[in-house]
């Protein structure tokens, strides 16, 4: 079955895939050898590409606010990880992936980890759309000082490629975008798809809600499940109840 690309008057191009064939199908014909980085998003929902940050109610001001949570977790999280990071890039890492709201926006090296994220719960609706966004970055949107550049003051979003100060970025090949703060933005966050300076190094792929489930268990056979994107008992766990219970669109 061809690749379906869907016309469309964006500034980036969008595809529709149904089977696990038509994701390496795609893959393989637009990630070629030529991009040393190229980074994968899986989306349950089709939502911007904006970080966590940007959708909380801050108390007082965001910046502020932002600041403040970070300034606390270098303080009261001493004992409970290791080792301690030493410089605010490994400090949002960590705190992005403990779960606190960061400028920070997951992205992924491996394509099959993405999709995974895309679907490995059930959709809403069979008829609602998972996503998995792929994006081209140009080497000079890499941080690559992270001594001297400042993760809070930076002219432009960027891609910063962390550390393996976790298992589960290894296991995902995890990395970020970096987003900018805009005060002139309603959101004070630009989405990835709307910024002139990428959004034409994006591609979007959209999976229907109806098709998780066989996508789903062709991962799976793969080794590409939740034990193996995390590598700790609570992914061993919830994979093996995934194996011995089914989820709600896998039920005939």
């Amino acid at each position: 079955m061809p690749l379906v690309e869907i016309p469309n008057k964006k500034s980036y191009r969008i595809f529709r895939i149904e089977e696990l064939q038509d994701f390496s199908k795609l893959i393989k014909q637009e990630c070629d050898d030529e991009n040393d980085l190229i980074l994968f998003r899986g989306q349950r929902k089709d939502r911007p590409l904006l970080p966590k940050i940007s959708r909380i109610t801050p108390r007082t001001d965001l910046l502020s606010d932002e600041r403040k949570m970070i300034d606390a977790l270098t303080r009261e999280s001493v004992g409970l990880v290791g080792p301690i990071p030493d410089n605010d890039w490994d400090w949002l890492s960590l705190a992005q992936h403990h779960g606190l709201p960061t400028r920070l926006l997951d992205w992924s090296k491996n394509p099959l980890a993405a999709l995974w994220f895309a679907i490995s719960k059930p959709a809403d609706d069979p008829n609602d759309n998972g996503v998995v966004w792929i994006f081209f970055p140009k080497e000079e949107d890499i941080v690559k000082d992270t001594k001297n550049e400042d993760p809070f003051k930076g002219k432009f979003t960027n891609i910063y490629i962390p550390r393996h100060i976790t298992p589960r970025i290894r296991a995902q090949g995890g990395l970020f975008t970096v987003h900018k703060y805009v005060d002139k933005t309603k959101m004070k966050f630009v989405p990835l798809e709307r910024n002139s300076r990428y959004n034409k190094s994006l591609i979007k792929v959209l999976i229907k809600g109806e098709f998780f489930c066989d996508l789903r268990a062709e991962l799976d056979r793969f080794g590409v499940n939740e034990a193996s994107l995390f590598p700790d008992i609570d992914g061993l766990c919830h994979h093996l109840g995934w194996l011995n219970s089914r989820l709600s669109d896998e039920i005939a």
